[in-house]
C-alpha cells in the first residue's frame, strides 16, 4: 500500500519527476504540490526528484531522492540515497548517503558519524550505538 497525500495506491515502482507522480507507469499526480509518501507494503523502486517526506513502514528495495526527508521504520533491502534531506533509518542492507542532511539511527535518534573506514559501520557520537551498512 502506498499513500500519497491521503490517497492509497498499489504498485511496485514509484517515480516522481518534474512534479508528476507515477506508480507502475500510471500518472497519479495529486492536485497538491505538498507531496508526502508513505510506504506500508513492499515496493521495488522509489525514485523521487522532490517531495516533502518519505516514510517507509514496509520494505523498499532501493530509494533514490534528490530532495526530501526519508524516515525508514521498515526495511530498505538495497541502497538509500538522497541529495538534500535528512535520513532516519533502522534497517538498510545497502549503502546510505546524503550530501546535505543528517543520518540518524532510529534506536537512539542521534546523528551518526561517517562510516568507519571501509567497514561500513556507522557509529553514534553520543551513545555509541552502531549500524552496519553492508
Amino acid at each position: 500500500m502506498i499513500n500519497i497525500d491521503n490517497n492509497s495506491y498499489s504498485g511496485k515502482n514509484i517515480v516522481i519527476t518534474n512534479g508528476k507522480v507515477f506508480i507502475d507507469g500510471m500518472d497519479v499526480t495529486p492536485d497538491s504540490k505538498n507531496i508526502e509518501i508513505k510506504i506500508e507494503g513492499n515496493i521495488d523502486e522509489l525514485k523521487v526528484d522532490s517531495c516533502n517526506s518519505i516514510s517507509v513502514l514496509g520494505s523498499v528495495k532501493n530509494i533514490n531522492t534528490l530532495s526530501g526527508d526519508v524516515d525508514v521504520v521498515g526495511h530498505v533491502d538495497g541502497n538509500l540515497k538522497t541529495m538534500s534531506g535528512n535520513i532516519k533509518c533502522n534497517d538498510v542492507k545497502g549503502s546510505i548517503s546524503t550530501m546535505s542532511g543528517n543520518i540518524k539511527h532510529t534506536k537512539c535518534d542521534h546523528i551518526l558519524n561517517e562510516p568507519l573506514a571501509a567497514q561500513g559501520i556507522y557509529k553514534c557520537a553520543k551513545c555509541g550505538e552502531s549500524m552496519n551498512i553492508k
